[in-house]
């Protein structure tokens, strides 16, 4: 009974000065954390053998095997700074949109309109059920911001990386985590930069059209992951 009140307190000690600051970075490290988890296992093990503790004791080896989530959420907070880093940047400094990687992306919707099909008599018909034109979701060419091309480069990147996951808790976090970035960028990004908006009517224009592409883009996230 002690030794189990005592553990609680010992357990959040060694989570907070141990094992939390030994999380790998990336998954690339998990391998190598694995060694931990062991010896973690071992740890309580022994403990239960000495009976310091009783069996259901597990708080310090459930926190080591959860280790994909304490990963996944360390990579989220990275993110979001990264994120917010971007957002901050000058709206001013633009390049061309390029339609055609969303074209791509929703390229199995984007069929011809019409498919011509044999008939009994041996001229042709035109079958047009289902099928959308190829133009259906083309994209106007306008200047956005760079800053906007690489904060939909990192949306990809998460959402990528999400589908890579090895637990289904981790790849939920993740893809979380995009919902919340796109998030910062309607929190951060008119707020950050209300008085040059509100000033000059070229970046007005460009910030129009960085929120045309990226609802666009965000369009064609569905079809892509």
């Amino acid at each position: 009974e002690v030794g189990g009140l005592t553990f609680v307190e010992l357990s959040d000690l060694i989570i907070k000065h141990r094992l939390s600051t030994s999380i790998p970075k990336d998954a690339a490290q998990l391998d190598e954390y694995q060694t931990l988890i062991n010896r973690t296992t071992e740890f309580e093990q022994t403990l239960v053998t000495l009976g310091f503790i009783g069996e259901g004791c597990t708080s310090l080896s459930q926190y080591a095997n959860d280790v994909h989530i304490h990963v996944a959420g360390m990579k989220c907070q990275d993110l979001l700074t990264r994120a917010r880093s971007i957002l901050m940047k000058p709206i001013h400094d633009t390049v061309a949109a390029k339609p055609q990687d969303i074209l791509k992306a929703l390229a199995p919707l984007c069929v011809p309109i019409a498919m011509v099909m044999s008939g009994k008599d041996g001229e042709e018909e035109v079958n047009c059920k289902g099928m959308l034109d190829g133009l259906t979701f083309e994209f106007l060419p306008c200047q956005v911001s760079k800053s906007v091309v690489e904060f939909r480069d990192l949306l990809n990147q998460i959402l990528s990386d999400s589908t890579h996951c090895t637990t289904f808790a981790a790849g939920s976090q993740l893809l979380y985590s995009a919902r919340m970035v796109v998030e910062l960028f309607c929190a951060v990004l008119p707020c950050y930069h209300r008085a040059s908006i509100a000033a000059i009517p070229r970046v007005a224009a460009v910030q129009h059209n960085n929120c045309m592409y990226l609802a666009h883009h965000l369009f064609a996230l569905g079809y892509q992951f």
